[in-house]
C-alpha cells in the first residue's frame, strides 16, 4: 500500500488551482495527498455518490487520515456569486454543504480528521 496523509476534494475551477496548491502546501501536505476535482466540489456528495467513491478508494488504497473538503467564491456549479442575495448567504449556502459532506464523511468513516475551507480570491 501506498500512503499519504489527506484526500482534497475541490471544485474544477481553474481561477483557483494556485491556491488549492497554497492551502494543501500551508497544511503541509506537499506530494502527500490525493486530489478529486469535481465541479461544485462537495454540492452533490451523497451516500453512493462519486464522491464517496473517491473517498472509499483513497482510505482503502492510500490509508487517508484525513479529508479536506475545499469550496470556493463564486461557484459556477451553484449559479455563481449573482446567485445569492448576499456574500453571507453565499458563504452559507458553502458551508451548509460543507457541513452535511463532513456529517456523511464522519457517518462511514468516524477515524477521519475532516477539514474544511472557502477559497476567495
Amino acid at each position: 500500500m501506498h500512503k499519504c496523509k489527506a484526500l482534497i476534494i475541490s471544485c474544477i475551477d481553474f481561477r483557483f488551482q494556485s491556491k488549492i496548491i497554497e492551502y494543501a502546501m500551508g497544511k503541509g501536505l506537499e506530494d502527500n495527498y490525493d486530489l478529486v476535482t469535481v465541479a461544485g466540489a462537495v454540492k452533490s456528495i451523497e451516500e453512493d455518490s462519486f464522491l464517496m467513491e473517491q473517498i472509499d478508494i483513497s482510505y482503502k488504497l492510500h490509508g487517508i487520515e484525513e479529508v479536506h473538503i475545499l469550496s470556493h467564491e463564486d461557484c459556477g456549479a451553484y449559479g455563481g456569486s449573482q446567485s445569492f442575495s448576499s456574500k453571507e448567504e453565499e458563504y452559507n449556502t458553502y458551508a451548509l454543504a460543507q457541513e452535511q459532506a463532513e456529517q456523511l464523511i464522519l457517518s462511514k468513516y468516524p477515524e477521519l480528521k475532516v477539514f474544511k475551507e472557502i477559497l476567495r480570491k
